[in-house]
């Protein structure tokens, strides 16, 4: 049986209890954890559920052009919502714990390359970023402003 080995890549506590991210190798293979209060939450490797939720939720509107997604996670739901979603859609976030926007930001990648990179493709007329980390800001915009906005 191979040794599962646990890396704790960022942890963040608030008047809702702690958040761990953490890092499980096993087999050669990396797969990033969220626990909340001790309790295993998400993964990176089984991402059906999240993703099934935007499928699910886009399929009872014909034409969904403005889409709010409660919960940021490690970004996978919001991710099939903006694969799912015309150019000139959007999608918003509601996440109550800034940890969670930054690690997907900084640790996790399910947004941060891949999402700007996605945005870039879509070319939406209008961008609106907001940013509460000026380092991530600084770098993001500098990747739009390469891309043309």
């Amino acid at each position: 049986m191979a040794r599962v080995e646990y890396v704790e890549l960022a942890r963040a506590r608030s008047d809702r209890g702690e958040l761990v991210l953490r890092e499980r190798r096993d087999e050669g293979r990396a797969v990033v954890e969220l626990r909340a209060n001790g309790v295993f939450v998400m993964d990176s490797h089984e991402t059906s559920t999240e993703r099934a939720l935007a499928t699910a939720a886009l399929g009872l509107v014909d034409d969904p052009r403005r889409v709010l997604v409660g919960g940021l996670g490690l970004g996978f739901t919001v991710r099939a919502a903006l694969d799912r979603m015309p150019v000139d859609g959007k999608v918003v976030v509601a996440e109550l714990t800034p940890a969670l926007v930054d690690w997907n930001r900084r640790l996790v990648g399910g947004l941060a390359g891949r999402a700007i990179r996605r945005i870039l493709e879509l070319a939406p007329p209008t961008l609106v970023y907001v940013s509460c980390q000026p380092a991530t800001f600084a770098d993001n915009a500098a990747k739009f402003v390469e891309g043309g906005y």
